[in-house]
Formats: structure tokens, sequence, C-alpha cells
């Protein structure tokens, strides 16, 4: 079964930043998609349930220097 969560990242602020976002998602095994939205500051992301949980990916966001705001 597939999770969807929306995470707000406020550090996000170029194509560059984004980027980095958007491979630090995907580097969590388990994660399916993943859409970063520049203008809003939000990174949606889809996994599987069981395979990845919310802990891995914010900490993989942070650890990439974009922490996820509470």
């Amino acid at each position: 079964m597939s999770v969807e969560k929306v995470y707000k990242v406020p550090r996000m602020h170029c194509d560059g930043c984004a980027a980095t976002v958007e491979r630090a998602a995907r580097s969590v095994p388990g994660v399916r998609t993943v859409q970063v939205d520049l203008a809003r500051k939000e990174v949606r992301v889809v996994f599987e349930e069981g395979a990845a949980d919310e802990e891995q990916l914010k900490r993989a966001l942070e650890q990439a220097g974009y922490p996820v705001a509470a």
C-alpha cells in the first residue's frame, strides 16, 4: 500500500535547493514518487508503507541540509 505525505521545507529557495531535496527524498528506499513545489516550499512524497517511513524521509532531508518544518 502506498502512503502520500506533504512536507514543508522552508529553507528551499531556488532550483538547486529543489533538486537537492528531490535527490534526498528519492534516496530513501521505498520512495515511489517525489514532486517538489518550490513556490510553496513543499515536497510531496509517495512511498511504500513498510518499506520507508516518515522518520527516514525527514532524516534524509535534514542530512541534505533541508529540515522539515514542524
